[in-house]
């Protein structure tokens, strides 16, 4: 069957700059084989299908979020270039709050108009960050097992936690932002099956928005190195390891050419993860017709 498609280009300010995500807009899951092909195929980081919402939800819209070697049960810039496309697909939509069903649960999204009525113009979006399922300082061994992935030196590690809220993240906060650039990528294989991040501050904590430098890896997934990933920030705003103040932003993708930014708000407790859209292409996708296995 042909469905409306749409790929989207998040946490950037301009086109071609951020990570890039395709969503497909299906009024039924074909089935988890088909949907794993398609992604393998795109060779994007994560591929959506965007779905009615399940009986009874409360939600505007679900999704499945497929990897080129797997199903995640969330994702990030995902959730965000499904909500761009959903807001495509529904131009009459005026209001500042949705919901999305997805395999952690339903998560709730925000919408950031500077300009009146409905134009996407300069439109920022959040999503929720949901609860750390998995929280915890991170075994040693692991942590010597990621550095001699990244070729380099424990020494240059200050800490390290679990951060799993749906991806089961490792965040490493590294000496300097010059450790984080300093990560080859040629020896990933060693990590095994483990996804993880490393991080520096680029300004002091003392400042009123500290800037991170991040970097994200998932080679295991097909993903070596993630140009912006929204769930590891929103992993980075829910543990100890986050700025005091509550309010950061990410600047992720400069070893991928990208200008990635993640802006990190703190607002009654509850951090939301945003940025920049912008819709890159658009038309028909031909998806497999093949309904989901019970």
């Amino acid at each position: 069957m042909l469905a409306p498609f749409h790929q989207i280009d998040v946490f950037a300010r301009a086109p071609y700059r951020g990570n890039a995500v395709a969503v497909l807009h299906v009024a039924r899951a074909p089935s988890a084989a088909a949907m794993q092909r398609l992604a393998r195929w795109t060779q994007l980081s994560e591929t959506v299908f965007l779905l009615p919402p399940p009986p009874g939800s409360a939600a505007h819209f679900a999704v499945r979020i497929w990897m080129p070697e797997g199903e995640l049960p969330f994702a990030g810039h995902p959730t965000l270039g499904a909500t761009r496309a959903w807001l495509e697909a529904h131009p009459d939509f005026s209001g500042d709050e949705l919901r999305m069903h997805c395999g952690i649960g339903t998560v709730r999204l925000r919408i950031e108009r500077p300009h009146a009525g409905h134009a996407a113009a300069g439109m920022l979006l959040f999503f929720a960050a949901p609860p750390l399922r998995h929280a915890a300082v991170v075994e040693p061994h692991i942590v010597a097992q990621l550095c001699a992935a990244m070729h380099i030196d424990t020494a240059h590690v200050v800490e390290a936690q679990h951060i799993d809220n749906g991806p089961p993240w490792l965040a490493l906060r590294l000496a300097s932002p010059a450790a984080v650039r300093a990560v080859s990528t040629r020896h990933m294989h060693q990590a095994g099956a483990l996804m993880w991040g490393v991080f520096a501050a680029l300004s002091e904590q003392g400042e009123a928005e500290q800037t991170l430098l991040v970097r994200t890896f998932a080679p295991a997934s097909g993903v070596v190195e993630d140009a912006v990933t929204g769930s590891f920030a929103a992993g980075l705003a829910r543990s100890s390891m986050a700025p005091k103040q509550g309010n950061f932003v990410v600047r992720q993708g400069e070893q991928l050419g990208r200008e990635g930014r993640i802006v990190v708000r703190s607002i009654e407790g509850q951090s939301w993860i945003g940025g920049c859209t912008s819709v890159c292409f658009k038309g028909e996708a031909l998806v497999e017709d093949e309904e989901e296995e019970e």
